[in-house]
């Protein structure tokens, strides 16, 4: 074991020392009180990292443990291991916690102890130890007992089983949020309300996912079209991209082989293959293939979903390029007064002639209106 321990990266955050100094001092409110509450909680928090690196090493494994504010965390880098591996590395954490309780407790029973000046710490380093055992098992994530309840759940459930654990985990986070309020621990239920709004923002993440995400085929696959990509192979990664797609269908595997592929076919100048392809997944594309997406909208004539996308994409991407398409757009669907705004952000973003622009076909359906009649003749009368 010691040799294990030994290949096991420790770094310890400056931010963890100042959180145990104030824990110290608010539990004592003496110098030697905080010392002991730090080294305390150093040992505590250390040990049970290793209960999980060491299992994790165990497995074959590069784990490296990592001490931040409010505990540590151990990150098992290395290959993939198995569900029920990864429920014993997890379950080890509190283990080595609750051995740490047993021994604290063994000691207690000493005499000699009992006549010490050490017997304070000691019974604080025996409450802690219990107590950190018990809270990590509650079914939250990050913690271990919401970690366990994931791989449990996942290991039943698949992809179904991980977003049930996140929204139970919310569930309960909420529910221990408010308890520890009521009880007057404050501190408590504030790091609870912020589990809480984690498994949120993790649970919109997570929507996206499907079963062939989890697939070490389709992940393996994506590996070798971006290596395609960076070699400038883009024939061998677009025939990559397109069995992941044929063979996932849906996740966020499935969403990155479509913009991957989408981008190759743009650059081939196949406007409408990069259209097909991001129309099939807009309500997920990032923000460069949403712009990309106006683009070859523009391009094809789908003025409509241009008129669409128009707002957003030209908070993304304010050029004049942009106000024009959508300038252009708007005069094909007969929208005369965001005919107007868009020309107005046109020429913000430095567009000089408005009147040899307006005079091309495009705007012919607008041409006889009032107000766009208006328009020019303002535009003419700041340009002369």
């Amino acid at each position: 074991m010691g040799a294990a321990a030994a290949k096991i990266p420790v770094r310890i955050s400056p931010i963890f020392w100042v959180t145990a100094a104030i824990i110290g001092w608010i539990n004592s409110w003496s110098l030697i009180g905080t010392i002991a509450w730090v080294v305390i909680i150093l040992v505590s928090i250390l040990v049970h990292e290793y209960g999980h690196a060491l299992t994790s090493r165990f497995f074959g494994q590069f784990p490296r443990i990592e001490l931040v504010a409010f505990g540590g965390l151990t990150y098992p880098e290395g290959p993939p291991i198995k569900l029920w591996k990864e429920f014993i590395v997890v379950l080890n954490g509190p283990v080595f916690g609750f051995f740490l309780y047993l021994f604290g407790l063994g000691l207690l029973r000493f005499s000699f102890i009992q006549a010490s000046p050490l017997l304070p710490f000691i019974k604080i380093f025996t409450f802690v130890n219990l107590f950190w055992t018990v809270v990590n098992l509650l079914p939250v994530l990050p913690l271990d007992g919401g970690q366990l309840m994931r791989i449990v759940l996942e290991s039943f459930f698949g992809v179904k089983g991980l977003k049930g654990a996140m929204i139970t985990s919310m569930a309960f986070s909420l529910i221990f949020a408010v308890a520890a309020l009521f009880l007057g621990w404050y501190l408590i239920g504030a790091i609870f309300f912020l589990f809480a709004f984690q498994n949120i923002q993790s649970w919109k993440v997570t929507k996206s996912v499907s079963n062939a995400d989890q697939s070490q085929d389709n992940q393996q696959e994506l590996m070798q079209a971006e290596e395609a990509l960076i070699r400038g192979n883009e024939e061998e990664a677009a025939r990559i991209l397109q069995h992941l797609r044929d063979s996932s269908q849906t996740g966020i595997l499935y969403i990155t082989a479509t913009q991957y592929l989408a981008r190759i076919t743009f650059k081939k100048g196949q406007y409408k293959e990069t259209y097909d392809l991001l129309i099939s997944i807009r309500e997920h594309l990032s923000d460069e293939f949403l712009v990309l997406l106006h683009f070859v909208s523009f391009e094809i004539g789908d003025f409509n979903l241009v008129n669409d996308l128009s707002a957003t994409c030209y908070q993304k991407d304010p050029s004049l390029e942009t106000a024009l398409r959508n300038a252009i757009a708007c005069a094909s669907l007969i929208k005369t007064k965001a005919v107007i705004g868009w020309l107005e952000a046109a020429v913000r973003s430095g567009l000089e002639n408005v009147k040899q622009l307006t005079d091309e076909k495009a705007f012919d359906k607008v041409r006889q209106d009032p107000d766009f009649m208006q328009f020019i003749e303002d535009s003419k009368e700041s340009e002369g």
